[in-house]
């Protein structure tokens, strides 16, 4: 497309897809939207009046129709539809994870870099409002000197689609490690992961994998601060869903198991042996920061998971009407994403450790 031009979008998989059906539709920058979806009830929810619709992922990939795809397919169909819309001369958002082998990892940043197209893995915990406001503690120095992170993710997936059953948890853990990461703008180097718990068999079969719960620790990078991060998808009550707590010398602000978002602060140390006054403060209104969308999308800024839909549209439709890459661009969704696949590998090993590769 030319520079400038408005973008003609179209999103594959009504299930969780037909959340950005309407951001894209109201974007300035976007002049059509398609929808895709094989399953035609999907898309008899839409009016053709207002979404062009598909039923063949193919159709939507020939001609000159669209400039680029979103694709929202179930979590272990990422890879060749993306490698397939790169091929096609479409840029393309998709849904976490980006894929679940390191080599797959590979793939699809060498062809995002033979094309020259976008690729934007579509992390919503990193555009949500408690990440925007934790990144504005960090700004103002209310933390200090960061001291630890941890992050985690809570579901039961097994009534869901069968591709979910059994699915090793790390497997499915950016939004888990992804604040963490991205705070510090620093990398996973290395990690120790255990497995823990006993899953029925017949959800161990599909994947090989023993655990309902996996948590590890991560080594940084150019940092002495070490992250963990705690994952469940079965067998297991959930609680706290995406979540995350960053500790500092001066305040740590806690989201994981909490109906609201805490900030607790301690006073400054004025003499040895004296008790300092540690004060928690809940944080019920937190902004979904409007401000950062084009007017169309202000309405809805508080929409999907913790706001951070309308965010996720927003810069991927920007990232290609202004030639650039956008934030989570292939090389940092890989660095995202190879934490969980090398922590799986670890479980499987007994906590092993094992390095992480700098994409």
């Amino acid at each position: 497309m030319s520079s400038g031009a408005r973008v003609r979008i179209a999103v594959i998989g009504l299930g969780f897809g037909a959340s950005f059906a309407e951001l894209y539709r109201l974007h300035p920058d976007v002049a059509e939207v398609g929808l895709c979806d094989a399953n035609p009830k999907q898309l008899d929810r839409f009016d053709s009046a207002r979404f062009r619709r598909h039923s063949d992922f193919a159709e939507v990939l020939s001609g000159k129709q669209y400039d680029a795809v979103h694709i929202c397919l179930p979590v272990t169909q990422h890879t060749e539809p993306v490698l397939q819309a790169l091929r096609a001369g479409k840029h393309v958002a998709c849904a976490v994870p980006m894929a679940h082998t390191l080599e797959d990892l590979e793939r699809i940043i060498a062809e995002q870099e033979r094309t020259g197209l976008n690729y934007m893995m579509m992390e919503t915990i990193v555009y949500g409002r408690e990440y925007f406001y934790a990144k504005h503690l960090k700004a103002e120095n209310t933390l200090g000197q960061i001291q630890f992170l941890r992050g985690c993710h809570s579901q039961d997936l097994e009534p869901y689609n069968p591709l979910w059953r059994g699915l090793p948890p790390m497997w499915y853990m950016t939004h888990a490690v992804a604040p963490l990461l991205d705070i510090l703008d620093t990398q996973a180097v290395s990690t120790s992961c255990v497995g823990s718990g006993v899953m029925r068999e017949e959800l161990a079969t599909q994947y090989g994998n023993p655990y309902p719960i996996e948590t590890a620790i991560f080594t940084l990078k150019n940092t002495p601060v070490k992250a963990e991060v705690t994952r469940t998808l079965f067998e297991t009550a959930p609680y706290g869903g995406e979540a995350f707590d960053v500790f500092g010398e001066h305040g740590t602000f806690s989201t994981i198991g909490l109906h609201e978002p805490r900030l607790t602060t301690i006073a400054p140390l004025t003499r040895t042996g004296e008790a300092r006054k540690i004060t928690a403060q809940d944080l019920p209104s937190i902004p979904f920061r409007p401000d950062l969308l084009p007017e169309p999308l202000r309405p809805h800024a508080s929409g999907g998971h913790g706001g951070s839909h309308p965010h996720l549209a927003n810069e991927f439709v920007r990232s290609i009407v202004e030639r650039r890459q956008p934030y989570i661009h292939a090389r940092r969704a890989a660095n995202w994403c190879a934490p969980g696949i090398c922590a799986h590998a670890s479980a499987m090993r007994g906590g092993e450790k094992v390095s992480i590769p700098n994409f």
